[in-house]
């Protein structure tokens, strides 16, 4: 038939070529004999697959040889009886070739595999050290490569830390003197703006408490020639009421005058003690103003959005500042004969509906103080001046936030002046 390449047995004699494994079944290429397994590992070949062999001869020793039989020579007629014997021994012979015919049969297949085993053996040697030595020069060339390519990456990487280092100290340096430079510029330019700041608010304050003292001076004067102007007016009451009445007694005419001289009397006094408090209260405003103005933008505090608010002193010094013109009208001097006037006077019912309000003869603030015409319009010019100056001296910033600002100069008391001096006016 042919001869097995897996497990190494002949299976016919007179055929030499290796038998090629199916998919269930072996086969020879040259004869076309085929096996269908007589061994356990049969499956497992046919489940692999063929594969390449070297046929190897078994040794010429373990060759199978023709069994012969055992010819026992013929005897006399007279042995006859001893023939079972011979018969007995001859099977035994048989029994014991036949065993060690297999016996043969084993041994040849053991020296078939261990034959074809050195031939793979041999061949896989010879094929995989030449395989080996060819792996190990690749392998000894990529080693020196990835040795050189590691060198190079660490000079690279010193390279580049050295370079790294030096830009980055570098730039920290330039950084750090710009800062410093530019900060150093910065607070130059504070410390001078809070220095003409500081100079400006000491000479509005100067101004402030000359303009003050100024005011209560004017106002006292004021309060001075409105109070000679209504005693004259009344002096020249009395003498022409003197004048047209009739002749009376001497005991009736000096009761009236000795009455109309406590009157007068005690008007002036009242006058002058309400001038002396008027011009206190003037000192106590301006001086309350100036405060509030350096609490509020003190000196030291760089970021100041405008001007310092030096108008808010005039502000605040005007509403008590505006009760100068209280002196009695020459309408008023005739009744004064018989009584005080009054401190307060009362409020004006309002103007019917349909009618054009009458500008009042003088304004009554929230604290009951009057003011005058001429007064009020000072005021208010004196206000205006102020405004003027802030916008000249402001310093364009950020706006806060809000719909409205604080300002000083636009109170409700300022507003309700400066619509009474323009309706005067």
């Amino acid at each position: 038939m042919g001869w097995c390449h897996e497990f190494g047995p002949q299976i016919r004699e007179g055929c030499g070529h290796p038998m090629r494994a199916g998919e269930s079944v072996c086969a020879c290429p040259q004869c076309g004999v085929v096996c269908r397994g007589r061994f356990a590992g049969c499956a497992e070949v046919w489940a692999r697959g063929p594969r390449e062999v070297h046929v190897v001869s078994p040794p010429g020793a373990l060759a199978r040889r023709t069994v012969t039989p055992v010819r026992v020579q013929g005897r006399a007629p007279a042995e006859q009886p001893s023939s079972g014997a011979d018969q007995a021994r001859t099977e035994v012979l048989s029994w014991l070739q036949a065993a060690f015919d297999g016996l043969r049969d084993e041994l040849s297949v053991l020296a078939g595999s261990l034959a074809r085993q050195q031939a793979v053996l041999s061949d896989i040697s010879e094929n995989r050290d030449s395989e080996v030595s060819a792996a190990l020069a690749e392998v000894r060339g990529w080693g020196a490569e990835l040795r050189n390519e590691t060198l190079r990456l660490q000079g690279f990487e010193k390279a580049v830390a050295e370079q790294l280092r030096s830009d980055v100290s570098t730039t920290i340096e330039q950084g750090v003197e710009r800062m410093a430079g530019t900060r150093q510029d910065d607070v130059r330019q504070a410390l001078a703006q809070v220095e003409e700041r500081a100079v400006a608010l000491r000479q509005e304050t100067a101004r402030l408490q000359d303009f003050g003292q100024d005011l209560a001076e004017q106002l006292r004067t004021e309060v001075a020639n409105t109070i000679q102007e209504g005693m004259t007016t009344l002096m020249a009451a009395a003498a022409k009421a003197e004048a047209e009445a009739p002749a009376a007694p001497e005991a009736s005419s000096a009761v009236p005058s000795e009455t109309l001289a406590a009157e007068l009397r005690e008007e002036t006094a009242r006058l002058q003690r309400f001038g002396d408090n008027l011009a206190e209260s003037v000192r106590d405003a301006v001086s309350s103003a100036l405060q509030e103005a350096q609490a509020a933008n003190p000196p030291g505090a760089p970021p100041v959005a405008e001007a310092p608010p030096t108008p808010e002193p005039a502000a605040a010094s005007v509403a008590p500042l505006v009760t100068a013109p209280v002196a009695p009208t020459p309408s008023e001097a005739a009744p004064a004969q018989e009584e005080a006037v009054p401190a307060r006077p009362a409020r004006r019912p309002p103007a019917p509906a349909g009618t054009a309000p009458a500008v009042p003869a003088a304004l009554e603030l929230p604290s009951g103080a009057l003011v005058g015409p001429t007064l009020a319009t000072a005021a208010v010019d004196a206000l205006t001046l102020a405004r003027v100056a802030r916008r000249r001296r402001r310093i364009p910033t950020t706006p806060a936030a809000g719909l409205h600002r604080a300002d000083p100069l636009l109170t409700d008391v300022l507003r309700r002046l400066e619509r009474f001096a323009l309706g005067r006016r």
